[in-house]
């Protein structure tokens, strides 16, 4: 439209002393009429709260059938339910005696088959549908530098990040702003070992209604007759049986997992949990909802009254038990959609997106930046050209989580030290950055890839800064800067 206008003032000029430009000026005159009627036509661009309700109703209604199902089924056990408070001591003491189907080991649904009091409830959708519900875009290119030095130490979370979310390696920074579609593979993820999904027909989700059923801190459903192991970390790890008197109530639904009460895993494998059910556990306000230890900070900014949390091991009537998930494998679509219910709480940040967040983690488990200051100055050089700024993040204390949403929803880039701190990329919007230098861990000396993992989910792009001669805390400035500065200038492009 500029060059038009620009167009227009020469050839007016020139057109008062030759007939053949006033000819000419006339056409001009047309198509800049044409062309600023068209631009005022124009629908206005939807802003990313329009987006995330767009999203949230297109799963809502995905998810209609499930809900309908799941109310039917507890309309009809929990007229006669009652708490059976003599059992639960039974079942403790015999819990480990009886069979245990864990869903991290081959044959789960046809080993629960076996049992008739246990009713498992799918949620199916083609891969169309669930595509035109979800993000559309991902970047399944991740860059991690030195990427040979870290098959030996991260070999299990490369795997999974191939063939689980469909990720590749690649050295080429370019190559890592390709956009891709939502993987088929991604489905899988959350799903029991083996699982097969259709051809057409893919499964989302699954829950287990189970009467009379006792319910361990870390998750696991203990009957007379069987255990029930979901995904998680350690599903072999036996859960440590309290001999005091459990909680008894009627209604309860299962979130706590084995590491539950970390920022990471008690937010992201154990709140996600509630993504598909969040409908149907606000239509039924007297189900309780049990966490392992404490509720996860992220769950206050659920549609869910916190006093429904209860920690520990309970026992119930009825016990609802949503699939697990595997350890520092976040499931693809009920994370997406934890991270839009996170999201729409929150201001719309479309115009207020100039933002990097620097993370600065306290000194536990060594994973810190020693030249902290000094990555900061360099951020502050690079986003000043852009007239960016830069916000610090403190893990110790943590600012106030309304305050931190909207830091990280702001963000076009995030730089860390691998921490829990990044579990905050689900306020995040796609597209985002995130630099994230990894470590060796002190108890395992592996490097864990489960924030790359979490960076593809919600749509964003990855860089990983690996080092095998030093530790993630010795990363420096220099280290860092070519590529933010690159990244930067793909954000300014776009």
């Amino acid at each position: 439209m500029r060059s038009l206008a620009i167009t227009f003032v020469g050839t007016y000029q020139s057109a008062m002393n030759n007939q053949g430009a006033k000819i000419a000026l006339v056409i001009l005159i047309i198509l800049c009429v044409v062309q600023l009627r068209n631009h005022g036509q124009q629908p206005p661009r939807e802003s990313s709260l329009g987006n995330l309700n767009n999203h949230l109703n297109c799963f809502e209604k995905l998810g209609g059938p499930l809900v309908q199902e799941l109310q039917a089924v507890r309309s009809k056990l929990i007229g006669g339910a009652s708490v059976n408070k003599s059992l639960d001591i039974y079942w403790r003491m015999d819990a480990w005696k009886h069979r245990s189907v864990l869903a991290s080991e081959k044959g789960y649904f046809e080993k629960l088959s076996e049992f008739q009091n246990i009713l498992t409830i799918f949620l199916n959708a083609s891969l169309d549908l669930v595509k035109g519900c979800s993000i559309r875009d991902y970047y399944q290119h991740t860059v991690i530098t030195n990427f040979r030095f870290l098959l030996p130490v991260a070999k299990r979370h490369l795997y999974q990040g191939k063939t689980m979310y469909g990720m590749t390696y690649e050295r080429n920074l370019s190559k890592a702003l390709e956009k891709s579609s939502l993987s088929e593979a991604a489905l899988d993820v959350g799903m029991p070992t083996g699982f097969v999904q259709g051809e057409h027909s893919k499964t989302l989700a699954y829950l287990h209604v189970i009467p009379n059923g006792c319910v361990t801190q870390d998750g696991d459903v203990i009957t007379p007759e069987f255990n029930i192991i979901p995904l998680r970390c350690y599903p072999h790890r036996k859960t440590y049986i309290e001999k005091k008197r459990w909680r008894t109530v009627k209604e309860v639904f299962s979130i706590g997992q084995y590491f539950g009460g970390g920022m990471f895993h008690g937010n992201v494998e154990d709140v996600t949990r509630l993504s598909f059910y969040l409908q149907f556990l606000q239509k039924n306000p007297d189900i309780f909802i049990q966490v392992s230890q404490g509720v996860p900070v992220f769950a206050e900014l659920l549609p869910l009254d916190k006093s429904r949390y209860i920690s520990g091991p309970v026992c119930a009537s009825v016990v609802y038990m949503p699939g697990g998930t595997d350890c520092c494998l976040p499931n693809f679509i009920s994370t997406q959609i934890t991270s839009f219910y996170l999201r729409r709480s929150l201001p719309d940040p479309a115009h207020d997106k100039q933002t990097i967040v620097l993370i600065k983690r306290s000194m536990r488990r060594n994973r810190y930046f020693i030249h902290h200051d000094k990555i900061l100055l360099m951020l502050q050089e690079e986003a000043a050209k852009y007239d960016f700024r830069v916000w610090v993040f403190r893990d110790d204390p943590a600012p106030p989580l309304l305050e931190t949403a909207a830091m990280f929803n702001r963000a076009v880039m995030v730089v860390a030290p691998h921490g829990a701190g990044e579990t905050n990329l689900l306020f995040s919007q796609p597209e985002v950055v995130l630099i994230e230098a990894l470590c060796l861990d002190i108890e395992d000396f592996k490097v864990n890839l489960v924030y790359r993992n979490i960076a593809h989910v919600i749509g964003g792009r990855y860089y990983g800064y690996y080092d095998p001669k030093k530790h993630c805390k010795h990363t420096s400035p220099e280290d860092l800067r070519s590529v933010v500065a690159y990244y930067l200038l793909q954000v300014i492009r776009e």
